[in-house]
């Protein structure tokens, strides 16, 4: 009888350990995201885009392919601007990342390909931009192949844009 119920303990053990070692989430790799990360968007095949500000006033759009390889990067200096970067990642199309900028004072949308090639939108002097109180459009932190999250190391005071998989 204790074998038995030896046995049945020992199954019910060995089958949690196994489970949760299937439905944990791994780290797959991690990025820096300098003094503070804004927001984040995923591009749904494992990657994402993120706006990352460092205290001299540099603030940058960063995507990262599903490895977290760097895709495409751009900064702005921020010198001359009051208030959070004007820079804001929009939406992710097919192999596109379109996000808000300001290039020679003028607000653009710029959509850069699956290359890191970047175009402006709209005609010259055209100067675009999103509701008054859009600061930035809300951070997506998970898609269909896993979730992000922001880790931060308190004594270097830095932060790392983190990609899990949820299986």
């Amino acid at each position: 009888m204790k074998t038995k119920i030896l046995f049945v303990i020992f199954c019910i053990f060995t089958v949690s350990i196994f489970c949760d070692s299937i439905f944990a989430a791994t780290e797959l790799w991690s990025y820096n995201g300098w003094e503070k990360i804004l927001q984040i968007v995923p591009d749904s095949k494992g990657g994402c885009a993120f706006v990352r500000v460092e205290t001299n006033d540099i603030a940058e759009v960063v995507w990262l392919d599903k490895k977290g390889e760097l895709v495409y990067k751009t900064n702005i200096n921020m010198t001359n601007s009051f208030g959070p970067p004007p820079i804001n990642i929009l939406f992710f199309k097919k192999k596109s990342l379109f996000f808000f900028d300001v290039r020679n004072d003028v607000k653009v949308v710029i959509e850069i390909d699956g290359k890191g090639q970047e175009t402006i939108t709209q005609s010259p002097g055209d100067d675009v931009s999103g509701p008054l109180l859009m600061l930035y459009t809300p951070s997506q932190l998970s898609d269909k192949r896993g979730f992000f999250a922001v880790k931060t190391d308190v004594i270097a005071d830095r932060q790392y844009i983190v990609r899990f998989n949820n299986k």
